[in-house]
């Protein structure tokens, strides 16, 4: 995982146009209802919007054709999905924490840019329906700015966090938390599985013999900044390391 910069994209057209405008004015009825006539049902949503060739095109672009939170390589094709990192529906913690689902959160937040992520076909599968926080929720219908100011989201936006902050790479592939943002985040996500484990263990010897095989000189020295260069697989791992290799 590495911080990564949206300004590499611009927000895709399709996400603030008239049909998303319509949407969103029905999400917006959608939670004028009597919250138990919301309980009995579901948002309205057209997943055609997030999940079109532009904005998978636009989100390839930011976060480098890799998973935004392991960072696997995508293919364009056919690996991953577009992924809401604050979920669309019944958003609940961790067991440790509270595990009661909240209904209502955050369907609102279905067309934000800021809420779209690339994410491996794993990643999203661990992370279903999770968004832990300590404390309350952001208000319903909060902005996006709001929502990111006043919760104290348990789950690292590599957009917003710097992930070194949080956890520590090590040079047999593992990953750990150094705080209770980084042992949620490393759980939820489950990056200590076994291909990652591999793949990043392999990551590693391969950026530090650039180092360790023989005299240092201008080419090895290109090499090992081409590993942790943003396009190079894992490079967010490698930069963190157990100690900054950067």
């Amino acid at each position: 995982m590495r911080k990564v910069s949206r300004r590499t994209a611009t927000r895709p057209e399709i996400l603030y146009g008239g049909e998303v405008r319509v949407a969103k004015a029905s999400l917006a009825d959608h939670y004028r209802l009597d919250p138990q006539e919301r309980a009995r049902r579901r948002p309205p949503l057209s997943s055609k919007n997030w999940t079109s060739a532009e904005v998978r095109l636009a989100l390839t672009e930011v976060f480098w054709s890799k998973c935004a939170y392991c960072e696997t390589p995508l293919d364009y094709a056919d690996d991953g999905y577009v992924s809401h990192h604050r979920p669309l529906s019944n958003a609940a913690g961790v067991p440790e924490q509270s595990s009661v689902a909240s209904p209502d959160y955050y369907s609102w937040f279905a067309y934000e840019w800021e809420n779209l992520f690339l994410s491996c076909v794993a990643c999203n599968r661990a992370k279903r329906n999770l968004f832990p926080v300590r404390g309350p929720r952001a208000h319903l219908r909060s902005t996006w700015a709001e929502a990111e100011a006043s919760e104290d989201a348990l789950l690292i936006n590599p957009c917003q966090v710097e992930p070194r902050k949080h956890m520590r790479f090590c040079p047999d592939g593992t990953v750990v938390g150094v705080d209770e943002v980084g042992n949620v985040t490393v759980n939820i996500l489950d990056l200590n599985r076994s291909d990652l484990i591999r793949a990043r263990a392999r990551r590693f010897r391969e950026c530090l013999a650039w180092l360790w095989q023989g005299r240092i000189d201008d080419e090895r020295l290109a090499g090992f900044r081409s590993a942790l260069s943003e396009e190079a697989p894992f490079c967010g791992a490698m930069r963190i390391g157990p100690a900054s290799l950067s």
